[in-house]
């Protein structure tokens, strides 16, 4: 059963999920349990609107206005801030609110399943905030237990003024974005 998306000359504004049934029959064969089903279809469909209605449309506009550097501020003193246009920020905000890294207890098809639907939208998210959910599970691992819950609240926040976003920074002389042709040494 695959819809003809040759239908829809416009996606923005629809409703993702409830356009997508072979993302239903996905989760239905998937999650057999009524009750993991269940989380999944609300967690699911309520992603569908929001990616549909809400983060398309301003990834659209932030795919035209990328992220500046500002080397100065306005006395002239180096900043090298990064400065991203207010819809990447509404649209990390929107996901944050909506548990994208909340951490919650749900089956892993359900994190898979909101994956999918934001990389339609805006791939760039998932690597912004897709690092998030790997920073919490290391700390709620292995982090010291005086500092774990602070650290992890953050990490899992659904305020986006008290989140934290985890990342990986990497400087890449062989490969460049090719982190696989990259070369390393250990030493001692």
């Amino acid at each position: 059963m695959l819809p003809d998306y040759a239908d829809y000359e416009q996606a923005i504004g629809l409703d993702w999920y409830e356009l997508d049934p072979n993302l239903r029959l996905t989760l239905d064969r998937l999650l057999p349990d009524v009750d993991e089903r269940a989380v999944a279809e609300e967690a699911v469909s309520r992603f569908g609107k929001l990616i549909g209605e809400r983060v398309a449309p301003r990834a659209d506009v932030t795919d035209k206005h990328g992220p500046q550097l500002r080397r100065y501020d306005k006395w002239g003193q180096e900043t090298a801030e990064v400065v991203h246009h207010p819809t990447w920020i509404e649209n990390k905000a929107d996901l944050v609110r909506n548990g994208y890294t909340s951490g919650q207890s749900r089956p892993a098809i359900v994190g898979a399943a909101m994956n999918y639907l934001t990389c339609q939208a805006e791939t760039a998210l998932i690597c912004a905030l897709g690092m998030t959910g790997g920073a919490a599970d290391i700390v709620g691992r292995y982090a010291p237990d005086s500092v774990r819950a602070g650290i992890l609240g953050r990490l899992t926040s659904t305020d986006p003024a008290t989140a934290w976003e985890g990342g990986m920074f990497l400087t890449a002389r062989q490969g460049g974005s090719d982190v696989g042709a990259n070369t390393t040494t250990a030493a001692q």
